[in-house]
């Protein structure tokens, strides 16, 4: 996989491009429920509804991945801060150790 091909994958993979895409798709959505409306075409007027639903739905895809990445990221924060505490007590466990046996 290219650099490119990266790029685009992080791109579209993350929870604020899902976020974007279902609010664009609302709006349109919106327009053409209202469009449909006036003009008194039916169809558009449930193509918008539709739209609006997928779109809310991308919004809360795009969210709940959001949150993950977010709940991620704390819990790497955690494990390395634990780790690190972790080591300097096998360290200072290590200098008494070698303390007594002087």
């Amino acid at each position: 996989m290219n650099t490119k091909d990266k790029l685009q994958s992080t791109t579209t993979d993350s929870g604020r491009y899902d976020q974007l895409k279902g609010q664009a798709k609302q709006t349109l959505g919106q327009v053409k429920q209202a469009v449909g409306s006036v003009i008194g075409n039916e169809r558009l007027e449930a193509e918008g509804r539709l739209d609006r639903i997928e779109g809310a739905g991308d919004r809360v895809k795009g969210e709940v991945k959001e949150a993950i990445d977010n709940a991620g990221d704390k819990l790497r924060e955690t494990v390395t801060k634990v780790k690190a505490g972790a080591e300097a007590l096998a360290e200072k466990a290590k200098e008494k150790l070698d303390q007594v046996r002087r």
